[in-house]
């Protein structure tokens, strides 16, 4: 079957595509009597569904019209078969073309179209493609096969950013490269956290000075409700001896300490020295002492007296 004989498509002017497979059987003939190879790039107009949701299917009309006569004009003088596939895909047959020749002209349509200009209806507009490249026998070893792995190729390009082309026997070194390029990312993450390990563990050991353990006094039954301290912020320190409440004649001041992160903390203020106020707490089993670090302190109210940080 020549490629005159196959029937074209009205609107692009590229061959119909129930002529794609007849003609690569005849393609795959010549190659076991003359051993010539040949490639098929499929592509596809990037976003065209944008152009048919925007202005409508007439003007998509026009952007395939302009898409295929640049194809044509570029690729056909070159004895090069193209044919609509459907929609806005398109599949290249290039006869006696290995994969890597058949990339060299594509990227040069590929050039073509992003510079030459395209006034539609009055807009100009920018329009570009994506497409895969398989090759026979260097990719595939039967008709359906080559079909299969060039649209596949296709899918890798729309997948990584479209407006590219790529050829199916570089999908693996691509892939290759880009784990490559991600573990050296991550060596050079781990060791700029290796290197800065010790800052970073001090900041975090001072910004979390919670004391969790807690010695509550012995009971001869267990209680059923658990002693916790999961409502005291991370800058809080609790230290000393749960002890039961005393009854005292002379009644202790009680401190409202305003805490840098909106906690409210009331207690007796027992100690205070340049960095820390050690203050009594009431806890659900008698008190517990509580260290506060000055830097985490708004104010302190005692009775009348306000004290600021």
């Amino acid at each position: 079957m020549k490629a005159l004989e196959i029937n074209r498509d009205v609107l692009t002017s590229c061959y119909a595509r129930e002529g794609i497979v007849p003609y690569l059987k005849e393609m795959e003939e010549e190659y076991l009597a003359y051993k010539r190879p040949f490639s098929v790039m499929i592509m596809d107009v990037d976003h065209f569904k944008g152009f048919n949701d925007k202005y409508g299917h007439l003007y998509g009309d026009e952007v395939l019209k302009y898409f295929s006569s640049s194809m044509r004009l570029d690729l056909e003088d070159e004895r090069n078969v193209p044919f609509r596939f459907g929609g806005d895909e398109f599949v290249m047959i290039f006869p006696n073309q290995n994969p890597w020749d058949a990339y060299r002209l594509a990227a040069r349509l590929q050039k073509n179209i992003r510079t030459r200009s395209c006034l539609i209806r009055g807009r100009q507009v920018r329009v570009s493609f994506s497409g895969g490249i398989a090759g026979y026998p260097s990719d595939a070893s039967s008709i359906e096969d080559l079909l299969g792995k060039a649209d596949k190729a296709l899918y890798y390009s729309k997948e990584h950013g479209r407006k590219r082309i790529s050829r199916y026997g570089d999908l693996g070194r691509q892939e290759l490269v880009q784990f490559a390029f991600l573990f050296l990312i991550l060596l050079i993450v781990g060791g700029i956290l290796y290197r800065n390990r010790e800052p970073w563990s001090n900041q975090f050991n001072q910004s979390v000075s919670i004391i969790t353990k807690i010695d509550f006094p012995k009971v001869s039954a267990p209680t059923k409700e658990p002693h916790s301290l999961l409502n005291l912020l991370p800058t809080e320190k609790v230290t000393g001896t749960a002890k039961p409440a005393t009854d005292s004649s002379r009644e202790p001041e009680i401190s409202k300490i305003y805490l840098e992160s909106g906690r409210l903390i009331q207690g007796i203020i027992k100690t205070e020295d340049a960095d820390w106020i050690k203050i009594e707490i009431e806890l659900q089993k008698g008190t517990g002492m509580m260290q506060i670090k000055k830097t985490q302190i708004v104010r302190i109210e005692t009775g009348s007296k306000t004290r600021k940080f």
